[in-house]
């Protein structure tokens, strides 16, 4: 069972998850040691809960006193007092409904414009390039090369489109770039990138969700930079940052990118991130340990887990004059009303009391407390 409870502790877990993430991706001892893989697990199984915010009647019941009872009775209030039952809450659904459709058309427009400037590329033929790419032997691959490309760039999901600028750099740094985002394609990054993106435009109101798609970039890129250098040895390395600073060297902002983020070797203004990157690259040899990998991921699907076992909910305390009447729940007095939503609604004296999760049904306090059917 879902309800809007349920969807707010999803929602918090997820904001937590999110700031914690941010917060190891810049530990850069932590990523030699246990990669970016457990990151990025924890930001995917983070999204999952969001779009699973389900109820489970073994799920432990955090009752909040005021803050989420304040927001509950606000929601609930008439806009137009008088001009009929138009809560808040219902008014904010909608405009969460339409923000959603007009992100969703924002995207297709921008992803559909995207296209439309890669098919106006000026494609050159560059035998260097077809010399490399057939050396490498990459299946589904195309490589195309423009002096109208601003930075290297991978699109596609069934085959991979890699997009060069037109740059003159020896072969073996050509390789490197090729092989680079074709890692991205390979492993299946644009689908992360379109899942999450997917994300932003259901939950556009959240800023912490737009905030985190850079940090799942870094995320991406600091796994690509992993999986390339994982066989290679102290100068393979070296090589392989070098060539990273020279497509940095080439880097021509004004010339067309895709404008969605794309999955790109190095990006402009990423100076920061290249130094984390250049370290994690060459600490990384020996530094990784196999435990503290399969510990990092285990923890992630035990935290995952572990988030369906607790859920906010509202609690009510009696206020200063009804502090004088204390009165106990009991099968005498009480009973639950499963109504023709599937809520159940707490009626004490046969006045409604508060509304009660299925989970918070198998509490101590309610045990016992006759249940009936809105239809009997």
């Amino acid at each position: 069972m879902t309800s809007e409870f349920s969807l707010l502790t999803a929602i918090v877990f997820f904001n937590l998850a999110m700031v914690f993430i941010a917060i190891l991706r810049r530990m850069s001892g932590y990523l030699t040691k246990c990669s970016a893989i457990a990151l990025i697990l924890l930001a995917f199984f983070s999204a999952l809960r969001v779009i699973l915010p389900l109820d489970f009647s073994f799920a432990y019941v955090v009752h909040s006193y005021v803050i989420i009872p304040t927001i509950e009775s606000a929601l609930k209030k008439d806009i137009w007092p008088g001009a009929g039952q138009f809560s808040l809450g219902e008014a904010l659904i909608i405009i969460w409904g339409i923000g959603s459709v007009v992100m969703l058309i924002r995207t297709v427009f921008r992803y559909h414009k995207d296209w439309v400037c890669r098919k106006r590329y000026k494609i050159f033929e560059n035998a260097q390039v077809n010399c490399v790419v057939r050396r490498l032997r990459l299946n589904r691959t195309k490589v195309l090369v423009s002096p109208d490309i601003g930075i290297p760039y991978v699109a596609g999901i069934f085959h991979a489109h890699i997009y060069l600028p037109d740059i003159a750099v020896p072969d073996d740094t050509l390789e490197m770039i090729i092989k680079h985002e074709y890692q991205h394609y390979k492993s299946r990054d644009i689908l992360i990138k379109s899942f999450y993106l997917l994300l932003c435009i259901v939950f556009w109101w959240n800023p912490i969700v737009h905030a985190f798609q850079r940090e799942l970039d870094r995320l991406l890129e600091i796994r690509c930079d992993s999986a390339m250098t994982k066989q290679m040895d102290e100068n393979e390395k070296l090589e392989y940052l070098q060539s990273l600073l020279s497509v940095m060297k080439h880097i021509r902002p004004g010339h067309a990118a895709p404008l969605i983020n794309p999955l790109s070797l190095v990006q402009a203004g990423q100076s920061r991130f290249v130094d984390q990157r250049a370290y994690i690259v060459l600490k990384s040899g020996n530094a990784k340990s196999a435990f503290m990998q399969i510990l990092s991921i285990s923890l992630v699907i035990l935290l995952f887990i572990a988030s369906f076992t607790v859920i906010v909910q509202p609690a009510y305390s009696p206020s200063g004059e009804d502090n004088v009447d204390v009165f106990r729940i009991n099968q005498e007095n009480a009973h639950i009303l499963v109504t023709r939503n599937n809520t159940y609604e707490l009626y004490v004296d046969g006045l409604f009391l508060v509304e009660l999760s299925e989970a918070a049904l198998e509490a101590e306090s309610y045990k016992g407390i006759p249940i009936i059917s809105d239809e009997d």
